[in-house]
């Protein structure tokens, strides 16, 4: 049985029908029907409220897990959710009682249900993945691990594999099955689940979209734990994983880039948006291309500025370092996601979205899904407006002080939101004050504002990418940028 369910019906009828679609799902897949008309719902921007008496409201299981149920679907419409979706949803919660840090649990939390497992725990399997953003389809490889457990959350190895940009369907999946198995040992170590997808676009754009949806099927299979998932690979895949790490930093937890890389990086300073990433990058004694001398570069530039990461080169001719994956998994163990880390930096330019394709001879044309923009303006609590006209780079960096201050240098950049939460050491109770290039520009009790919150999980599908408060500020002002490190928070 393929159970769907009309998410307009579970949050314009109330939380009792939604129960009952919940329960009735415990053991389907749960789908939302994105072409729904649901009404038009409260559009409550606060922290919900306790019970008729003013008291506090006790949720039984069945209420949260029938909550649950609707978020799942709720996020699960992306950007084909009506316009009224977050509204809806917010008139549900305020119905239920939810206050926002009931509301922070469940989406923290498992899924309301996963399906039966597609292939036995420790064996090898495949999934069809369909890019969200682009008309590329592909398969992905995966393996979960014997200690699998539904009710706890598990981490994620994305391995990439290697070869080039001109591979053949079948070369490219037959290369993607050979590393899921070179890197099967670290998942073993990890108690990790491993997931390769395969491309015969290299690792270009479409391959951003390939990893983030193969992410996305992946987490509704299984219950994954946002806050580590981690990239790998090496070659072509030691690419992938650096420009992972300077392109899309805050969505994983670390990266380890074998054989890979570009030794311009070092002198041109783009090594220096991995200052908020987590990093054990490896190279062969024998390279192609100079990787070895590449590699050398990178590390010692990442070494001499302090930066998070280290590496090592290992025997051999462009290997898959297996002998260092117990290293590999130690930093990976003691690293997850540091979303509401104390310091963030960043530069970048042009539209910041993803807009375009490699031209390499042969492929074919694939569209771009702009009304499913894969965006990258944004590092952890700081996201800028692109500015596709101006020229050169918009760079920031920001630093969470004491007192509930926060203070940003910024250039080139005209409109930032200020996302804020409590883990960042905020007190989001008294008035939170906002410095950008030396002056003062926010000082106020900022309120919580669970639309946005919500709307920002359903962009990115990423439930680790949690705000309770949001400040749009627009600025006159430049101020050159230190380099990170220069500045401690």
């Amino acid at each position: 049985m393929n159970f769907r369910v009309d998410v307009r019906s579970v949050l314009t009828t109330g939380l009792t029908l939604a129960f009952a679609l919940g329960a009735a799902a415990c053991s389907e897949r749960f789908l939302p029907d994105p072409l729904g008309q649901g009404g038009s719902g409260s559009g409550s921007s606060g922290s919900g409220s306790g019970g008729a008496g003013g008291g506090p409201v006790v949720h039984t299981e069945a209420d949260t897990a029938a909550m649950r149920a609707a978020i799942d679907a709720y996020v699960d419409q992306r950007f084909e959710a009506p316009p009224e979706a977050t509204d809806q949803l917010l008139a549900l919660l305020d119905e239920g009682h939810f206050n926002l840090d009931e509301t922070e649990a469940i989406l923290r939390g498992p899924r309301s249900a996963y399906p039966a497992p597609a292939m036995k725990l420790g064996q090898i399997g495949t999934f069809d993945v369909t890019c969200y953003h682009v008309d590329y389809s592909s398969i992905a490889y995966f393996k979960v691990p014997l200690t699998y457990d539904p009710a706890k959350p598990t981490p994620l190895i994305i391995v990439g594999h290697g070869g080039d940009s001109s591979m053949s369907k079948d070369f490219a999946r037959s290369t993607a099955l050979d590393y899921i198995k070179a890197y099967n040992q670290l998942g073993k170590t990890m108690n990790a689940i491993l997931v390769a997808p395969a491309t015969e676009r290299g690792w270009s754009p479409i391959g951003d979209s390939l990893i983030l949806s193969s992410i996305s099927r992946i987490q509704r299979d299984y219950n994954v734990d946002p806050e580590r998932i981690y990239v790998t690979g090496q070659s072509m895949g030691g690419h992938l994983s650096w420009r992972t790490a300077l392109t899309y930093g805050d969505h994983y937890a670390a990266f380890s880039p074998m054989s890979g890389g570009y030794p311009e990086w070092a002198a041109n300073g783009t090594l220096r948006n991995l200052w908020t990433t987590v990093g054990f990058n490896t190279w062969g004694e024998i390279e192609p291309y100079d990787l070895d001398k590449t590699n050398v570069i990178l590390h010692d530039w990442l070494g001499a500025h302090s930066f998070a990461w280290t590496g090592t080169q290992v025997p051999g001719e462009h290997p898959i370092a297996t002998g260092a994956f117990p290293a590999i998994a130690d930093l990976f163990n003691q690293n997850p996601r540091k979303m509401y880390r104390a310091d963030t930096w960043y530069s970048s330019s042009g539209t910041m979205q993803y807009t375009g394709n490699w031209v390499v001879a042969g492929w074919p044309k694939q569209t771009i899904n702009l009304a499913r923009p894969l965006m990258y303006n944004l590092r952890h609590w700081i996201r800028v407006t692109p500015r596709p006209d101006f020229m050169g780079s918009l760079t920031f960096q920001g630093r969470v002080l004491p007192d509930n201050h926060l203070d940003i240098v910024a250039e080139n950049v005209r409109q930032m939101k200020v996302m804020l939460h409590p883990m960042m050491g905020l007190d989001l109770t008294k008035p939170v004050s906002i410095t950008v290039n030396g002056e003062e520009m926010f000082h106020d009790v900022v309120a919580p504002d669970r639309k946005q919150m919500l709307e920002l999980i359903r962009e990115f599908d990423d439930r680790g990418r949690l705000f309770e408060g949001f400040v749009d500020l627009t600025i006159a002002t430049d101020s050159p940028v230190p380099d990170p490190g220069m500045v401690k928070p």
